[in-house]
């Protein structure tokens, strides 16, 4: 039956279908979509006398997929037991979907466009009118050149900006205000940024001081670089090892926490770092391809991800003869200041192994570094 009706045009099988019972038994429910889209369905049921059907249709026929899905099940009556598992997951997909959208409306209201990712806040500020956005819980970049808008934040979003150098950014002054949410400035130091009105405004400021060796500036690159270079010709064992105790506390890459990422059962947050390029060589040699991995309990974790998604990831140095070589990785929050979660690498989930020892985070994670 299937066969003989993909043999048959479009329009031969409307001709055939005289019911909306008909209309579900000659085309899926992806083609049916199609047809909305193209007002051919919707034309089909006018000729029917369908027209209050057909009224629903052309209201939800300029939206998404999802929402033009969701009124063809109401409006054919499916059974939607008897759907086959492909298009039961696409009608489970598009409930999800709106359950999702319901929500992010109940929390920010319907005063002004809502964003969920860097695409649509792009598409959003094409308008010069649009002079407030909801960010949802993604990571965003901002026009820095842009003033009289207001970021107001939801779902822990986080605005990320890596302007640098000797820039002022006067956020004050251009009439730029933020609204609960997580700045990440990577490069600028406080005095740069002009940000007083939003500085209350149940934000997170966040410097990371990315382009630091050490937080207290203490370690100058050029004694990073030949430290990563190696033990020299003239330079004893002994004297390479002693030079690599200045190298604690290290800035070596940066992360940010996503909920998805976080895994209830063995109370543990999955990292997705991104690195500084200078460490490629050590980085390597001690990671391996393992999988990055803190443990956490859940109350903490949300506690944490709530209030500093961002996070920078430090590094201990050691030596292995001529080379240098990391021993340790960890998060340190509150920028180097709070409480140390040691990250530890996992290259296989089914050998999760959690000490009973207290370990420097207190949480006895020393038996996870195995393969």
């Amino acid at each position: 039956m299937e066969n003989e009706l993909q043999k048959k045009s479009v329009d031969e099988r409307l001709e055939d279908c005289l019911t909306l019972s008909d209309i579900h038994d000659s085309f899926t429910l992806r083609e049916l979509v199609i047809l909305t889209q193209d007002r051919v369905l919707e034309k089909w049921m006018k000729t029917h006398l369908l027209e209050s059907q057909a009224e629903i249709l052309s209201n939800v026929r300029s939206l998404n997929g999802d929402a033009v899905l969701l009124a063809l099940c109401e409006i054919l009556d499916l059974d939607i037991t008897k759907l086959s598992d492909y298009e039961a997951g696409l009608v489970i997909r598009a409930v999800r979907h709106k359950w999702a959208k319901n929500k992010r409306e109940r929390e920010c209201g319907k005063d002004s466009i809502i964003v969920t990712n860097q695409g649509e806040l792009v598409e959003a500020l094409t308008d010069e009118n649009v002079h407030k956005v909801y960010l949802y819980n993604g990571i965003f970049s901002i026009p820095l050149s842009r003033g009289n808008i207001t970021y107001d934040g939801r779902d822990n979003a986080i605005v990320n900006i890596s302007a640098q150098g000797n820039t002022i950014l006067d956020f004050d002054g251009n009439k730029v205000y933020f609204y609960n949410l997580t700045i990440v400035f990577n490069f600028l130091e406080p005095q740069q940024v002009k940000i007083n009105h939003s500085a209350q405004n149940n934000n997170h400021i966040i410097f990371m001081r990315y382009d630091r060796i050490v937080q207290d500036n203490s370690v100058l690159p050029h004694e990073m670089a030949a430290f990563l270079a190696g033990r020299t010709p003239f330079e004893s064992a002994h004297d390479f090892a002693e030079r690599a105790k200045k190298f604690h506390n290290v800035i070596v890459g940066k992360t940010y926490l996503n909920d998805t990422d976080y895994d209830l059962w063995h109370e543990a947050f999955f990292l997705n770092p991104a690195w500084r390029v200078k460490f490629i060589e050590c980085l390597r040699r001690y990671v391996r391809g393992a999988k990055l991995v803190f443990h956490i309990s859940c109350t903490e974790a949300k506690e944490l991800f709530e209030r500093e998604r961002a996070q920078l990831i430090y590094a201990d140095f050691s030596t292995d003869r001529n080379d240098a070589v990391i021993i340790r990785l960890y998060l340190h929050t509150e920028n180097g200041q709070g409480k140390i979660y040691p990250i530890h690498r996992l290259w296989s989930t089914t050998s999760w192994a959690f000490g009973s020892g207290s370990g420097e985070g207190g949480y006895g994670l020393d038996l996870i570094d195995v393969e």
